[in-house]
């Protein structure tokens, strides 16, 4: 029961979430911004023309193996994307960890339909 718990292992245990939380945004917006990044520098040394969309996911990816600077933006914003849906999942799976259920039920269902909207949007 969270009644029990001393206000510094709560201190703890919510400073343990917020921390994962943070790394995983952190780690996701460096990548996503290294991609982008490689995908300007060679639009630019290449002189391609830059996408007006997204477009589909299979185009990002024959655009990425074809080494097309669109690729490699595309897949960039694609991980800017899907950051927060893995913090997500991560604030969860801890609130889970430090015996939190009603937090982890609730992280868990917010996870659920960000995955379930994104299946109906790609679908």
């Amino acid at each position: 029961m969270m009644d029990t718990i001393s206000p510094d292992t709560l201190a703890t245990d919510s400073r343990r979430v917020t921390r994962a939380a943070i790394t995983v945004l952190t780690f996701g917006w460096r990548i996503s911004f290294a991609i982008i990044i490689v995908g300007l520098v060679l639009a630019i040394v290449r002189d391609e023309p830059l996408a007006a969309e997204l477009g589909r996911i299979s185009k990002v990816m024959d655009d990425l193996a074809g080494g097309h600077s669109n690729g490699f933006l595309g897949l960039g914003i694609l991980v800017m994307i899907l950051s927060p849906i893995v913090a997500t999942a991560t604030i969860a799976v801890n609130f889970f960890r430090i015996g939190d259920r009603r937090y982890g039920l609730i992280s868990s269902t917010v996870f659920i339909v960000l995955v379930v909207s994104i299946a109906i949007a790609i679908g």
